[in-house]
């Protein structure tokens, strides 16, 4: 039994000096780098910490003042005036729909009275083309008329200028004969 034991001793023996102690001076090591790394960060890290607290600082006094008393009951106030157009926002929309529903029942109404009176309305419409077309023929006669009466006193203005004193004597007659009549 104490060979047995004595081999087990020499095993472990070999196995502390072979792989554990590799192991142990490795982690040593690494843990030796990561303690050097993190005490050569430490004062940038304290010193970002420091930094990022003044803002939250800062930050809270912010937030502190925009919840302030007076602002509180301004926004009260303004989610209460949000609520009260919420509620006019309603009833607009209810008096809209009522307005459409008195439109498309106006609407249905001037379709049927339109329907009923087709005819009628084609009938004025076929009258006011005839009375059109009388009209523009007499207009266009009265058109003429004046364009004969503006050059009859175009000329009348142009003798006038060139004779004046014919608006004060009269030229004289031309000769008429008058043939006697029979029975």
């Amino acid at each position: 039994m104490f060979a047995a034991v004595n081999g087990l001793a020499q095993e472990l023996s070999v196995l502390t000096r072979d792989r554990l102690r590799p192991l142990l001076e490795t982690l040593s090591t690494r843990v030796d780098s990561i303690s050097a790394r993190v005490d050569a960060s430490t004062p940038t890290l304290l010193a970002e910490a420091e930094r990022l607290l003044k803002q939250l600082n800062r930050a809270s006094t912010s937030v502190n003042a925009v919840l302030s008393t007076s602002n509180r009951q301004h926004v009260d106030q303004l989610l209460a005036d949000l609520a009260a157009t919420a509620g006019n926002v309603k009833q607009v929309s209810a008096d809209l729909e009522a307005t459409r529903s008195a439109l498309d029942q106006l609407l249905a109404e001037l379709h049927g009275t339109v329907s009923d009176n087709r005819p009628e309305l084609q009938q004025a419409v076929a009258d006011f083309g005839q009375v059109t077309r009388s009209l523009a023929r007499r207009i266009e006669a009265i058109s003429q008329n004046l364009e004969a009466s503006s050059r009859n006193f175009n000329e009348f203005a142009r003798e006038v200028r060139q004779h004046p004193n014919r608006l004060m004597f009269s030229p004289k007659a031309d000769a008429v004969i008058v043939e006697d009549e029979q029975p």
